[in-house]
C-alpha cells in the first residue's frame, strides 16, 4: 500500500516542476530578438568552457594521499 504522504509529496514535486517549466517558458518567450541572441551566445560560451579536451584537466595521483 502506498503511503498517502508519499503521494502528496510526489504531487507537490510534479506541481513545482510544472510551475518551473512554465516560468522558464514564459521567460524565454518574452525575450526580445537581441536578448535571445545574447542568451544564445552566453550559452555557447559556457558550453565551450565545459568541453574538456584531452590534456586540459590536471592529472591527480591519489595513490600517496592516504585516500
Amino acid at each position: 500500500m502506498t503511503d498517502p504522504s508519499t503521494v502528496t509529496q510526489s504531487a507537490r514535486r510534479g506541481d513545482a516542476s510544472a510551475a518551473l517549466e512554465q516560468a522558464v517558458s514564459n521567460y524565454y518567450s518574452e525575450l526580445s530578438d537581441a536578448q535571445s541572441v545574447e542568451e544564445r551566445e552566453w550559452a555557447e560560451f559556457a558550453l565551450s568552457q565545459l568541453r574538456a579536451q584531452p590534456g586540459d584537466m590536471p592529472s591527480v595521483d591519489c595513490t600517496d594521499s592516504g585516500l
